[in-house]
C-alpha cells in the first residue's frame, strides 16, 4: 500500500481512534500503570452515541478537505517556490526562531530550577513546569518541532548541511527534555510527511515500519525515564522498558476508557451540561486567549465527568470527544466541527505547494492524528507553530522574489529588444 494515502485529515483521525480502542481492549487494569481500576462497560447506546459522533468528524473533514484542494495556491507563492533560495530561508528563519526560544527557555528555567540534578534525579518535569506560568520568549522553541524535521529533509536532498540538521535536531531533543515527548512524535509525523509527499510512491514496508517504531520506543524510553522513572519505582517497576510499555498503555488506552464511560452517561442522562453559545465559544478560543487557563500539571478532577469515569488523575488528556462535552456541552462540539473543517480545508490546501511549504499541512496533520485524545488545533504550540509557518513562509518570499521580479524584467526587455530589431 502507498504510504501517501494514508495522509488525510479522515484516516489521520480514525487510525489513532482504532489503536485506542484496541489497546484499551488488552486485559489488565490499573489505576497509575494502565490509568483506570473499572474499565467502562461496552454499552449499546453509548457506543453507538460514540461511534455517530466520529462518523460526523470524518464527513465533516472529508468535504471540507475536497473544498482545500478546489482552492489554489496563491501565485505569488507558486512564483517563490521556483527559486531555488526559497526553501533554504524559510528553514533558516524557523532554526532562528527556534533557537532563540530554546535558549530563552533554559535560561529561564535556570533562574530557579538546578537543570543537571533535575535531569540526573529523573525529575526533569521541574523544569517544564516553570514554563508553565505563561507565555514567554520560550514559547518560541516550537518552532523546533518544524525546523527539526525540515532540516533533516532538507539535507537528504543535498539543499542544507547535516550540520545544520543536526543543530536542530539537538535543539529538539532540548525541547522533548522540556516540554513532553510528543514534541518528538509530532517532528517526526512532520518529517514522515514531507518525505512521503516528496516520495509518492513509497509504500508501507514492514522492515522500515518496525526500525522505526523501535528507535520511537528507545528515543521515548529514554525521556519517559528521566522524567517518571521515580513515579514507577513508586509502584514496584524498575525496568526503563517496562516504564515505557505502560506509559504507552495508559497514554494510548485512557481516552477510549474516558470517551466509552462519558459517551454512556450522556446516552443515559446521567452526565447533562447545559452551555449556552458564548460559553461553548471557549472550546475553540486559542489558549493563550481565554480567560480562565488549564494547569498541564494539575490532576484530573473526576466530577468533570459527573463521576461517571474511572480514570487515573495523573492524566489530563482523556479525549477530545470528553473533554470538550464535560466543559463545553454541545455548542462546543458543535463549534470544534467548524475548527474541525477549517483545518481539513487548511491542510489541503498547504498539500498542494510543491516546496518545503506543505510541512504546514504536516502540521495540521498531527492535530488530526492527536484528535482522538485532545483537541489540539486551539492549543498555544500548534497555532504557534502554524504562525511561524506564516511569518517565514512570508520573510522567505520577500527575500527571494525581488531577483525573480529582475530576472522576469531582464527577460521581457531582451525579447522586447529582438522584436523591435
Amino acid at each position: 500500500m502507498k504510504l501517501v494515502r494514508l495522509f488525510t485529515p479522515a484516516k489521520l483521525l480514525a487510525i489513532p481512534v482504532l489503536a485506542s480502542f484496541v489497546i484499551w481492549l488488552i486485559p489488565g487494569t490499573g489505576m497509575y500503570l494502565r490509568g483506570f481500576d473499572e474499565r467502562s462497560p461496552l454499552e449499546a447506546g453509548g457506543v453507538l452515541l460514540l461511534g455517530g459522533w466520529y462518523v460526523i468528524c470524518l464527513l465533516v473533514v472529508i468535504f471540507a478537505g475536497a473544498a482545500g484542494r478546489a482552492v489554489p495556491p496563491t501565485a505569488g507563492m507558486k512564483a517563490a517556490e521556483t527559486d531555488p533560495r526559497f526553501e533554504v530561508r524559510f528553514y533558516m528563519v524557523l532554526t532562528v526562531i527556534a533557537a532563540a526560544g530554546v535558549l530563552g527557555a533554559y535560561y529561564t528555567i535556570s533562574r530557579v530550577v538546578a537543570i543537571i540534578p533535575a535531569i540526573q534525579t529523573g525529575q526533569a518535569n521541574n523544569l517544564s513546569a516553570v514554563l508553565l506560568e505563561g507565555s514567554s520568549i520560550g514559547t518560541l522553541r516550537y518552532a523546533v518541532i518544524v525546523a527539526a524535521p525540515l532540516g533533516a529533509f532538507l539535507a537528504m536532498q543535498k539543499k542544507s548541511s547535516w550540520i545544520m540538521a543536526g543543530l536542530n535536531i539537538v535543539l529538539l531533543m532540548a525541547v522533548v527534555l522540556l516540554s513532553s515527548r510528543l514534541s518528538l512524535i509530532m517532528a517526526t509525523a512532520i518529517f514522515i510527511y514531507l518525505y512521503v509527499h516528496n516520495k509518492p510512491e513509497t509504500r508501507l514496508r514492514l522492515v522500515p515500519t518496525i526500525t522505526v517504531a523501535g528507535v520511537m520506543f528507545v528515543l521515548l524510553g529514554i525521556a519517559n525515564y528521566t522524567r517518571n522513572a521515580g513515579f514507577y519505582r513508586l509502584f514496584g517497576v524498575e525496568n526503563p522498558a517496562m516504564m515505557n510499555v505502560y506509559q504507552i498503555a495508559a497514554y494510548v488506552g485512557s481516552p477510549t476508557q474516558v470517551a466509552v464511560g462519558v459517551a454512556r452517561a450522556i446516552f443515559n442522562g446521567r452526565l447533562d451540561v447545559p452551555v449556552d453559545l458564548g460559553a461553548g465559544a471557549q472550546a475553540i478560543v486559542p489558549t493563550f486567549l481565554q480567560t480562565t487557563k488549564g494547569n498541564r500539571a494539575a490532576v484530573t478532577d473526576k466530577g468533570l465527568y459527573g463521576q461517571q469515569v474511572d480514570i487515573a488523575p495523573n492524566l489530563n488528556s482523556n479525549s477530545s470527544f470528553a473533554d470538550t462535552y464535560a466543559r463545553y456541552g454541545w455548542w462546543g462540539m458543535i463549534l470544534t466541527l467548524l475548527v474541525l473543517a477549517l483545518a481539513a480545508f487548511l491542510f489541503s490546501h498547504f498539500a498542494q505547494y510543491t516546496s518545503v511549504l506543505v510541512v504546514g499541512a504536516g502540521a495540521l496533520g498531527y492535530g488530526f492524528l492527536e484528535y482522538w485524545r485532545a483537541f489540539l488545533f486551539n492549543t498555544g504550540n500548534l497555532v504557534f507553530i502554524m504562525i511561524a509557518i506564516l511569518v517565514a513562509a512570508a520573510i522567505a518570499r520577500a527575500t527571494t522574489t525581488p531577483s525573480m521580479h529582475r530576472q522576469l524584467s531582464s527577460r521581457g526587455s531582451q525579447a522586447m529588444k529582438k522584436r523591435l530589431s
